[in-house]
């Protein structure tokens, strides 16, 4: 089996694989856990973001490992959406090498323009 990038998305069967958990019990995690939002392709197929994966590793360290219940683990997890979109924005900004590239287009524009 050839193993994936990191930053590759994963489907619903791969994700249950990593964690140890049944499909069926993602499925559930999505309608219970708002900040959680695979991207839905053709036919309703998930794909689960690098990001995605981390949330969900935090809810079920919540509920396996740490006893909460649903209720506590979405009181719990309230914080995660910062995070969540925190990963989500950083694959939409851009690189340290197009940063430096993008100021100095801006100081060639603005000395121009004097």
């Amino acid at each position: 089996m050839v193993e994936k990038n990191p930053e590759a998305f994963r489907n619903i069967s791969e994700v249950s694989s990593l964690l140890d958990v049944p499909t069926h019990v993602l499925r559930f995690w999505e309608t219970r856990f708002n900040q959680l939002k695979p991207i839905k392709r053709n036919g309703g197929r998930r794909y689960y973001r690098p990001e995605d994966i981390v949330l969900l590793k935090k809810i079920q360290n919540l509920l396996y490992q740490e006893g909460y219940t649903i209720k506590g683990a979405q009181q719990a997890s309230k914080g995660f959406l910062s995070l969540s979109k925190m990963l989500r924005l950083r694959n939409f900004l851009p690189q340290p090498h197009q940063q430096r590239l993008i100021i100095h287009q801006c100081v060639r524009i603005v000395l121009q323009r004097l």
